[in-house]
């Protein structure tokens, strides 16, 4: 029988062929020690809103599965072994190519590191589109509950902002947009009921 598209599982509005990655990630998530309120909500927002963005935007499922899983190499004990055993091979080959140690991200003076930048422009253009989704959520999250860390992430993300060129993809402009947003930090007045952007903003 085939997959009704109006079916998902209680934690998302994906369908239920993204649960196993979804469990996946949360295992992983579950072994850092890290038992905050605003982590668990982080940890379960982010990546989900990132996978039913990807997933609207036609990316394909193993854009919608890299979304999931995407900072399980960076941010958990999962190695990227253990996610080419779980995961099918074109799902792994996207999530090594946005992973990177979070050690390793950034230098001293707070800046994304060169290298880092460099492997994120070689990459295909459907992980570019992923970590743009991954950029975007970030800053609309500290921008709602984290504002200076907020101004901090923005200037030091917009380099690599401006370095990714994935065709046809929206998520540069409004990555763009929203790290402008986040710069200003204008929250107050511009966070709508729900915590995330003004209405009137079409990039979002």
């Amino acid at each position: 029988m085939s997959e009704s598209k109006y079916t998902s599982f209680p934690e998302t509005g994906l369908p239920v062929r993204f649960k196993k990655t979804f469990d996946l990630a949360r295992e992983a998530h579950l072994l850092v020690d890290n038992d905050t309120a605003d982590f668990a909500q982080f940890w379960h927002f982010h990546p989900v809103k990132m996978a039913e963005e990807a997933m609207a935007a036609g990316l394909g499922d193993h854009a919608v599965m890299a979304a999931l899983l995407h900072d399980v190499v960076d941010s958990t004990p999962m190695t990227m072994d253990h996610v080419e055993r779980a995961v099918e091979w074109e799902t792994a080959s996207l999530l090594y190519e946005i992973s990177w140690p979070m050690a390793l991200q950034f230098n001293v003076d707070g800046k994304l590191h060169q290298e880092f930048i460099g492997h994120l422009v070689k990459a295909s253009e459907t992980a570019q589109s992923v970590k743009l989704l991954d950029l975007i959520q970030t800053l609309i999250h500290l921008g709602t509950k984290k504002h200076a860390l907020a101004v901090h992430y923005a200037n030091a993300v917009k380099p690599l902002i401006e370095a990714l060129h994935p065709q046809g993809s929206p998520f540069k402009t409004r990555a763009q947009y929203i790290c402008k947003w986040a710069s200003r930090v204008l929250y107050e007045r511009q966070v709508n009921h729900y915590g995330l952007m003004p209405a009137s903003a079409e990039m979002l």
